[in-house]
């Protein structure tokens, strides 16, 4: 879990170096986009772990319920910047969505690495 967080750490300051040539709301957009991803994605993260722990029958429905909550959190974010007006003038949608992209990707594949190691060291010990 500390590799897929500091991979989230580093994105976040690419994110921003990406985002701040743009105007401010797109940058916004891009920075809420991001940390709401990076939230979604480490909480699929936990789940996927602590399903694996417990019950590893039950690890694809653990996947499949990851997917459904990036899905629907970038459903909601977007759709709520873009028709809540206090919102849509503080952030721009597209701009979340391009943030929340870029952190769901990295946890996903940074956390399917970092839990892989973990895997492998725990049938090892």
């Amino acid at each position: 879990m500390t590799r897929t967080i500091l991979a989230l750490t580093a994105g976040l300051a690419c994110a921003a170096l990406i985002v701040v040539r743009f105007e401010a709301d797109v940058l916004a957009g891009g920075i809420v986009g991001y940390l709401f991803g990076a939230a979604i994605g480490i909480s699929a993260l936990v789940l996927q772990r602590r399903t694996l722990a417990t019950h590893p029958e039950r690890m694809m429905n653990a996947v499949a319920l990851g997917f459904l909550m990036k899905l629907g959190g970038i459903a909601i974010g977007a759709v709520a910047l873009r028709y809540t007006p206090a919102l849509y003038e503080l952030a721009d949608w597209r701009g979340f969505i391009g943030g929340y992209a870029g952190a769901v990707l990295i946890a996903l594949f940074v956390g399917a690495f970092d839990s892989e190691r973990t895997l492998k060291r725990e049938t090892v010990a």
